[in-house]
């Protein structure tokens, strides 16, 4: 096991031999290196001589004419790297999002990490809960996988890596649902995974994918 890490910055002129002659005319400015502990890079965050915090990523995508999934079912396939997610704003009572489909915190429904074991699970609420399933696999070990939930009426099941992790077969789906979001659990709450979520498909039917 190495003990020891180094980073090596190499500099070239424009035949790129890696050799910077340093002549009077030419300079050399680097500023913005940035180190975390992580199994993922974030995006560059600013700093002085103390240490700082960058602002969460947000998105949400509130659709004017609905995106009710509600009469034939849907498909959530989020693509993820979790990695662990004992962060600033995180830990218990946190549940680490993909995505959720919502109207608000009451109509809802959405595929995120479990706060307790790391396992992918699913929450749908339409006025009161219609389903919660809750697996005990822990995936919080930063390796990229295809996380999916589909839904219809008394059908609900979720999926990783290609693998069923639970079912529920007394279900109503939430309706009038109009907005998508994306590390938000529709409650009003942004949960971020640790990681990475490298992308998030919304299908209109009922799909499995591998």
């Amino acid at each position: 096991m190495f003990t020891k890490q180094h980073i090596n910055v190499f500099v070239a002129e424009g035949d790129n031999d890696t050799t910077f002659d340093g002549l009077t005319q030419d300079s050399i400015y680097a500023w913005g290196l940035q180190v975390e502990a992580s199994p993922v890079a974030t995006s560059y965050i600013p700093t002085t001589t103390t240490s700082a915090t960058r602002n969460a990523d947000v998105l949400e995508y509130a659709g004017s004419d609905g995106v009710d999934y509600s009469s034939t079912g849907g498909t959530i396939v989020g693509e993820a790297t979790m990695g662990d997610y004992d962060i600033p704003g995180s830990g218990a009572g946190q549940y680490p999002t993909i995505a959720a489909l919502y109207l608000n915190a009451g109509t809802r429904f959405s595929l995120f990490f479990e706060d307790t074991n790391d396992s992918i699970s699913s929450f749908g609420s339409n006025g009161a809960a219609q389903w919660s399933i809750v697996p005990t696999t822990d995936y919080a070990d930063a390796t990229r996988r295809s996380y999916v939930l589909s839904f219809a009426l008394n059908d609900i099941e979720i999926y990783a890596g290609g693998t069923s992790e639970g079912t529920d077969t007394v279900a109503t789906i939430p309706t009038t649902i109009d907005t998508i979001g994306i590390g938000n659990d529709g409650n009003s709450t942004y949960q971020f995974t640790g990681g990475v979520i490298h992308r998030v498909r919304i299908f209109p039917q009922l799909r499995v994918i591998q």
